[in-house]
């Protein structure tokens, strides 16, 4: 594909008149700035480690909860997985391929047309932090029909690529018009059997003790590591009963949208202040803003 581009060269970006202050005001007007800039980057500083440190505390929080249950007073046992350690005595001990199908089939309802328009997923669409999908493209069926990885829903997609594997990119998958829809080749799908909750599942497979677990397991060169089918589907899972994996999304549900709505807060005061930044820039370069010395 052949690209325009636009440029600006020196003659004509050198012969753009601004407003010159004399060198004094220059300079006062320099260290104001300095001053007001780095109090703003300060603020900015301290509330992206706080966005941070809540991050850590939901991951915290998921590890937790998916590896030990809601009651910790109940017996445990060794879950014979060395990242996991002990789980509660009554949960059951099996493979990923026990309670999933990986070999999934989909097929295209007869109804659709190959100009109709279906949901279609690339990578970037997985928001990896939240483990949601953002939005759906819509593309016509005969683009995306062949060589793309197909799902249905209550399918859980899991990024098998690097970076965006160890990043947390699995996602639920639901409200799917013709349920069918299409996505990365990087992606694996997963789809529980009847024993198995795919809410559970998906916080399962967001823990981030699971994907650093998976690291030493990805095959390929720097950059374009991925993670195997077998190991995928061979890897252990201490499993809860069904009502209990209910009780533990729910739970999760609550707490992780409470966290992700505070981390949201702090994102929204970061751009604010970013921009507050920006435009205090602007006027006082602009003389918008009138600087003194006593400032």
């Amino acid at each position: 594909m052949i690209r325009n581009f636009s440029r600006l060269y020196f003659d004509k970006f050198g012969a753009i008149t601004v407003p010159f202050p004399p060198a004094t005001e220059q300079k006062t007007i320099a260290l104001y700035l300095d001053t007001k800039t780095a109090q703003c980057d300060h603020k900015i500083d301290l509330l992206a480690q706080k966005a941070i440190l809540y991050g850590k505390l939901k991951q915290s929080l998921i590890n937790e909860t998916v590896t030990r249950g809601l009651d910790k007073s109940v017996p445990m046992k060794d879950s014979g997985i060395e990242w996991i350690g002990e789980v509660p005595d009554h949960w059951k001990n099996g493979r990923l391929k026990d309670f999933i199908e990986s070999n999934t089939v989909v097929k295209t309802p007869i109804h659709l047309n190959d100009g109709d328009l279906v949901e279609f997923i690339p990578m970037t669409n997985v928001d990896e932090k939240l483990g949601r999908i953002k939005e759906f493209d819509l593309v016509p069926l005969k683009e995306v029909s062949n060589g793309y990885t197909k799902f249905k829903n209550g399918d859980i997609l899991f990024a098998k690529i690097t970076p965006c594997m160890e990043n947390g990119n699995a996602a639920l998958v639901n409200d799917l018009k013709h349920n069918i829809g299409f996505g990365s080749t990087e992606f694996m799908v997963f789809r529980p059997l009847k024993k198995l909750i795919a809410r559970y599942l998906h916080y399962f497979l967001h823990n981030d003790l699971f994907r650093k677990n998976a690291e030493p397991f990805m095959k390929g060169t720097a950059g374009q590591k991925r993670i195997t089918n077998l190991y995928m589907t061979t890897h252990y899972l201490a499993c809860p009963p069904p009502s209990e994996q209910k009780a533990i999304a729910d739970y999760l549900d609550t707490k992780t949208s409470q966290i992700d709505q505070i981390i949201q807060t702090i994102n929204t005061q970061i751009e604010k202040l970013k921009e507050l930044r920006k435009t205090l820039i602007n006027d006082v370069v602009t003389g918008k803003i009138r600087v003194t010395g006593h400032q």
